[in-house]
């Protein structure tokens, strides 16, 4: 029974973190990634911010691919799991890498694109264990054991016996699969749906909301914050 409730206060928590997933592309509005005064939208915010993001899920994705490949490919899950995760992290980088191209090539829709790209690799292996909370909760799976669980503290070499299981081998691709397949299908949405700015029927309102200039001055094709 005690088991059963901290696995239902970890779905709880998984729960939450899906919300968040779920809400956080609405912050990419368009009304400030089209605005060109930093007043307006917070540009100059959201450009450094984006920097920092940038820089730092570039580094993380270099650094996770030189550890896979400093492991030849072999982590605990095996050759499999090494490939995996490889090719996850790789992702997560070129994806960071191509928010910041198409913000300097000034094409903000496939900027925002990328980013939820990007944004849905960071979830990705929080998400990780979480998956196991679920099958446990709902199918009484038995989650991998940690390294120190195993006899004498240690798994069997570089990889664990667990790992190996048909359900786990599986999960090593699914979990960031997941992530990419649920981002397209966001994507995708979006890119059906018209900007809100459109929505405003006046063109003389809509540049001054969008420039805080005169409302005979239209704003720029393209403008942004980046």
């Amino acid at each position: 029974m005690a088991s059963f409730q901290a696995s239902a206060r970890r779905l709880l928590a998984a729960s939450r973190w899906a919300r968040t997933w779920s809400s956080a592309p609405s912050r990419y509005s368009w009304a400030r990634v089209n605005s060109r005064r930093p007043s307006v939208g917070g540009c100059r915010g959201h450009r450094w911010s984006g920097r920092l993001y940038v820089a730092s899920a570039c580094g993380a994705s270099l650094c996770g691919c030189f550890f896979v490949l400093l492991k030849g490919f072999k982590l605990s899950g095996g050759y499999n799991m090494g490939a995996a995760f490889l090719l996850a992290g790789g992702w997560f980088g070129v994806a960071a890498a191509m928010t910041a191209v198409r913000a300097w090539q000034q094409r903000y829709a496939a900027h925002r694109a990328w980013a939820i790209r990007s944004y849905s690799q960071v979830l990705a292996p929080m998400l990780y264990r979480y998956w196991y909370v679920a099958a446990t909760a709902l199918f009484g799976y038995r989650p991998p054991r940690e390294a120190r669980e195993y006899p004498g503290g240690m798994c069997d070499g570089d990889t664990c016996a667990d790992y190996f299981r048909p359900f786990d081998m599986l999960h090593a691709w699914t979990y960031w699969l997941s992530s990419v397949l649920v981002a397209e299908l966001l994507v995708h949405a979006l890119r059906r749906a018209p900007p809100p700015e459109r929505a405003l029927e006046k063109p003389r309102l809509r540049a001054h909301l969008l420039t805080g200039g005169p409302a005979d001055t239209a704003p720029e094709q393209g403008a942004g914050c980046v």
